[in-house]
């Protein structure tokens, strides 16, 4: 993630599926707050419940430090540098919950070079720390893991003993540990290769960023990784600018890992990154409508958190604090227009809205996939169904990976069991009927994402 933006969601490997039985069966799938047991009768014949990857107690198992991870979806920017306790209050009031690495502040040198927080100052305001150097002296309740590389699949090639001995390396292991990776993993490498670098890290994540990467349209990347066995791939002519820059195409960063996690055996959470500006250096921007587009396919595809890379490489407004000066009205580059239209203050803003949403759906997120419940067929949406506390919520965003969904497009849900009744639309203070079954929604554009409530 050196010098890139970040969002990464946290999801893991394949889990296994829990026949929906007993009482026991459905509770013990909860997250925690565990869900009230509900009759087993309540789930249609053929849904069957899975839990989240890792588990609900992945983290408690691995370290009693870590424990608050498997209680929360994991929300937060990459490498930001918070100097106070005003700017870790900004980080809490966006949302934020884990500071993914923090980097030095080099306007502050009253420890004799550029300095990090104080650890006390993020305790005291509730917040959580990927430590970049493992725990220290300084280390409390806030550390919960521990940064030991980043993208080392691409700096030191297919060879994964450098992330074997990063990941060994003591300090590190008095947490759990997190290494993040990149095109090396998603692309460039075997599947013997790259599932060894998987070995290596607690949570899982490698970063492409979509929206603002021209390079992800090559062949050798976009191109055959989304559409294998298709012109893009074979005639070498990678993928359209329309097929790259789609919110949709975040979701194969979550299901890649997933589906290489699977040969090591037990799957692990994975994070996904997400850009929030101008992270490279073309000067290529994403607008808010596209990075909470693209967090929401990550979720569907299965992610248990975010990294928000907050970075400005490029365009009209170079920061890399953007979080904490789109926060202060009284900063010179508050006003700044990332975007036509919109400064970094109303960046802010959208982040906001998306890890409130997210966190208001935490015990939801965290609860079983009810997989087979609901079907699109073959309509370019992405959909995820969760059974929570004896309601089943869908989770629907336009468009799949390297396919550009149509605007404005009908899309037809069937539902397991034959429900006839309402279906509330979270968010959008609309109800829909279904009927044996069936509703049908529109999704306006590649950045539409629905999220809907089902009594049952």
């Amino acid at each position: 993630m050196r010098n890139k933006l970040v969002l990464k969601l946290v999801i893991g490997g394949v889990a296994p599926l829990l026949a929906v039985t007993t009482l026991a069966a459905v509770s013990a799938a909860s997250s925690a707050p565990p869900a009230r047991p509900q009759a087993a009768s309540r789930i249609p014949h053929g849904v069957t419940l899975r839990q989240v990857d890792g588990g609900r107690h992945f983290f408690t198992h691995l370290h009693a430090k870590s424990a608050w991870m498997d209680r929360t979806m994991l929300i937060g920017a990459w490498e930001e540098e918070p100097l106070n306790g005003r700017q870790v209050g900004y980080d809490r009031k966006m949302g934020n919950n884990i500071y993914w690495s923090v980097a030095s502040n080099p306007k502050q040198r009253a420890c004799g070079g550029p300095c990090l927080i104080d650890y006390n100052v993020m305790r005291a305001h509730r917040m959580h720390l990927c430590t970049p150097n493992g725990p220290d002296a300084r280390s409390g309740s806030e550390t919960v893991c521990a940064v030991a590389g980043d993208e080392l699949d691409m700096t030191t090639g297919p060879n994964p003993s450098a992330a074997r001995q990063a990941y060994e390396h003591a300090p590190y292991r008095r947490v759990i540990v997190y290494q993040g990776y990149g095109k090396g993993v998603l692309f460039w490498e075997t599947d013997a290769q790259a599932r060894h670098f998987l070995r290596y890290s607690d949570i899982l994540a490698a970063d492409s960023y979509w929206m603002t990467d021209s390079d992800l349209s090559a062949f050798s990347q976009g191109g055959c990784a989304l559409l294998p066995r298709r012109p893009a791939c074979l005639a070498d002519r990678g993928l359209t600018e329309a097929q790259r820059k789609l919110p949709a195409n975040y979701a194969y960063n979550v299901t890649e890992l997933e589906r290489l996690q699977a040969l090591n055996g037990a799957s692990k959470p994975v994070v996904v990154d997400v850009e929030t500006g101008c992270p490279g250096s073309s000067g290529a921007c994403v607008r808010p409508t596209e990075f909470r587009a693209a967090a929401w396919h990550a979720i569907i595809a299965g992610a248990r958190g975010i990294i928000w890379f907050q970075h400005n490489f490029s365009g009209p407004c170079v920061d890399f604090n953007t979080f904490h000066d789109g926060s202060s009205r009284g900063r010179p580059m508050y006003r700044c227009q990332i975007t036509p239209g919109e400064t970094l203050g109303d960046l802010v803003t959208a982040v906001s809205a998306v890890n409130h949403a997210i966190i208001r759906l935490n015990t939801v997120l965290l609860s079983p996939f009810a997989e087979r419940y609901v079907s699109v067929g073959a309509q370019d949406v992405a959909v995820m169904a969760k059974y929570s506390a004896g309601h089943f919520y869908i989770f629907a965003a336009s468009g799949r990976p390297g396919r550009v969904p149509l605007r404005n497009q009908p899309v037809t849900f069937r539902l397991a069991g034959g429900y006839t009744g309402p279906v509330a639309v979270i968010g959008a203070k609309r109800i829909l009927h279904a009927v044996n079954g069936v509703f049908t929604d529109r999704f306006a554009s590649k950045n539409t994402v629905h999220i809907y409530k089902v009594d049952n």
